[in-house]
This record gives C-alpha cells, structure tokens and sequence, in this order.
C-alpha cells in the first residue's frame, strides 16, 4: 500500500518521537552523502600537499641563477674550444699531443729568457771583474812609479804605458804574460813585474824622472831627496807630490837668481 504524504507528514509534525527519529535519519543521510562527495576532493588536496613539498624540495636543490648562468658560459667555452671537439670526436691522443705541445713552448720559452738573464749577468760579472783587475794593475803601477821617484806629472803616462801588459792571474797576482800564457821578462831575463817595468823605463824613458846638476832629485839636498824618497815608499802620494812641487820650485828660485817662477 503506497504512502500517504499528507499523513506523514501530519505524522512527522504532530509526533515528537517520529519528527526526532526522522531529523535524525536525515541528518546522517546528508552527512554521508557530504562525506561521500567530498572524499575524493579530501584525497586530492592531500596528495597535492605532499607533492608541493616533494616539488619544493627538487626546487631547492636546484643551481641559483648566477649557477646557471656561470655553467652556461662555461659550457659554452668548452663547446667552442678545439680541444674540446677533439674530445667529442674521440681524438684524445690528438689532444694529448696539443697540450704537450703548449707546455713544450712554454717551457722553451722561460729557458730561452732565464740563458738570456744569464748570459748578461754573466756579461756584467766579467765588466766588473775586468774593471777591477784594470783598477788593481793601475793602482799598482801608479805606486811603482812614486816609489821609483817619477815625476808626479809624468806618473800618469807610466800608467799608461803600461796597459796591455799586465793582467790578474786566478790567484789575484799581477803579471805579464805573453801570447802563449809564459811569463814575460825584460832583457835581462828577469820577470817582468811591476816594479821592474817602471825601473826599465829609467832607460827608455828618462825624462820621466827629475833630473839635478847637483847630483840630488832637483838639486833640493840629500834630505829633501829622502824624505821624497820616503813619501814615495809609504804610498803617501799627496805628501811626494807636495815635495816634489816645493824642490822644482826651489830649483827655479836657484835658477833664476831667487825669482819665483810662475
């Protein structure tokens, strides 16, 4: 027998107990139903919870714009360089070869400028070593001729005469050799040192010694002459040259009748 509407609803709206029991029905009907629509929807928003995470987590490990950019450059480098395609073309003895190659010049090049460095310290070193050794042979006949007695004008030119004759040996002596490396001597077999050099030139060169008609140096006395003498042996160059100007200038006084010349 089909229901009566209108009398259930009477039923519904005059009976407390069936209104309650009714509301209550209807209520879990429309709970269930929600639950059941929603269920889906409830899935959904979780599983794109945990792939936003999942996908927040790549994202952080991810290069920063200045990485991309930095490898982008990089990569593009490395696609233009030669080697790089030799790389890719499997050619690798091919590059090996290229880069020995670079370091072989390089290092050519930095033993070629150091054996340059070399050869002009080298040069300098023997400048200053032949300077030296001219500077010692000069000094020693310079001080042969003022103990010999040369007049102090003409020492320079006994200096001079001697250039080219002397030399520093490995031992740091003085000596003359010839072409061959022997030793030189004078006339009279005797090794040419200083000293003999400058007593030779006594008959080679006279005029570079004072003469006297009195027999002394410049005709000053037999103690003047040995305080000259001495003067010359102790090396003390001003103190002959200081002499040596006081005896000519007593020597043009005598001359001359006591007349100063000047």
């Amino acid at each position: 027998m089909p229901i009566d509407i209108k009398e259930l609803q009477t039923a519904i709206t005059e009976d407390g107990a069936v209104k309650d029991f009714f509301a209550s029905a209807i209520s879990t009907a429309v709970s269930t139903a929600v639950d059941d629509a929603t269920k889906g929807l409830k899935t959904t928003n979780s599983d794109l919870k945990t792939e936003k995470k999942n996908l927040q987590a790549a994202l952080d490990k991810m290069p920063t714009k200045e990485q991309l950019e930095s490898y982008t450059k990089m990569q593009s480098n490395l696609d233009s360089s030669e080697d790089a395609k030799l790389i890719a073309e499997g050619k690798m003895d091919e590059v090996i070869a290229r880069k020995t190659e670079r370091v072989r010049i390089d290092l050519e090049k930095k033993f070629n400028d150091s054996q340059a460095e070399l050869t002009t310290t080298q040069e300098k070193l023997v400048n200053v070593s032949g300077n030296y050794a001219n500077h010692r042979i000069d000094e020693t006949i310079r001080q042969a001729a003022i103990a010999s007695g040369v007049s102090p004008e003409a020492i320079e030119d006994v200096v001079l005469r001697s250039v080219g004759i002397f030399s520093v040996d490995e031992k740091g002596a003085i000596v003359a050799l010839d072409a061959e490396g022997h030793v030189t001597t004078n006339e009279a077999g005797t090794p040419l040192v200083p000293k003999v050099f400058v007593s030779d030139l006594k008959e080679k060169a006279p005029h570079f010694w004072p003469g006297s008609s009195s027999g002394g140096l410049g005709g000053s006395g037999r103690a003047s002459d040995d305080s000259l003498i001495a003067a010359a042996e102790k090396g003390n160059v001003s103190g002959f040259i200081d002499q040596r100007r006081a005896q000519l200038k007593k020597k043009r006084e005598t001359r001359f009748g006591g007349a100063s010349a000047k």
